[in-house]
């Protein structure tokens, strides 16, 4: 049986789309209390809509880049703030590039390498940076860190959803998982096997 999320309180960075908005909404679904943020404002406008009126009393949503620590730091406090204590963090924000990942290397400019690596590196390390500041996250705690790479075809011949992916980050922030710490987990349908 699943371990209960009902009242845990867990943030999720790009929670707009993909990966972010499957976790989120399985987890609001399983009676988690949320602070979403993500670069697009009207992804996560949309998403709110999307809920019941029950739901989105159990949301706090905020355009964030995560990038920026002050905003990250801000947001984080304010979602703390509101819910009395944060659970779990999921850093799902990322990007392949504004080409989304279909150039050659030798066509990278520093402007676009710099925006790849910021998102994808930078962002996730000062979402943890900030979320472990003595007294912030409830303790223990989880963080998930999710990203996407290209791999070969899986032996599953097919590729796998964001659900899918959402299903283990969810299960990496609840207590089922709290004898996990330090793993990585590769969810691939077999792809790197």
């Amino acid at each position: 049986m699943a371990a209960s999320l009902v009242g845990k309180v867990f943030v999720i960075t790009g929670s707009a789309s993909g990966m972010g908005y499957a976790a989120a909404t399985t987890l609001i679904a399983r009676g988690a209390l949320l602070g979403l943020c993500d670069t697009n404002a009207d992804g996560l406008s949309k998403m709110v809509n999307e809920l019941d009126e029950d739901h989105k009393s159990k949301v706090l949503t905020c355009q964030v880049n995560i990038t920026e620590r002050a905003a990250v730091r801000e947001f984080l406090r304010t979602t703390k703030e509101k819910f009395g204590k944060i659970d779990g963090v999921a850093n799902l924000a990322g990007t392949a590039g504004h080409k989304m990942g279909h150039f050659e290397i030798w066509d990278v400019e520093d402007q676009e390498y710099d925006f790849i690596m910021n998102v994808n590196v930078k962002g996730p390390f000062i979402v943890i940076s900030e979320a472990l500041k003595p007294g912030l996250m409830e303790e223990p705690g989880s963080i998930a860190n999710g990203g996407e790479s290209t791999v070969p075809p899986p032996p599953l011949s097919r590729l796998g959803t964001a659900q899918e992916i959402a299903n283990v980050v969810v299960f990496l922030l609840s207590d089922d998982s709290s004898y996990v710490t330090g793993a990585s987990w590769t969810v691939d349908g077999g792809s790197n096997a």
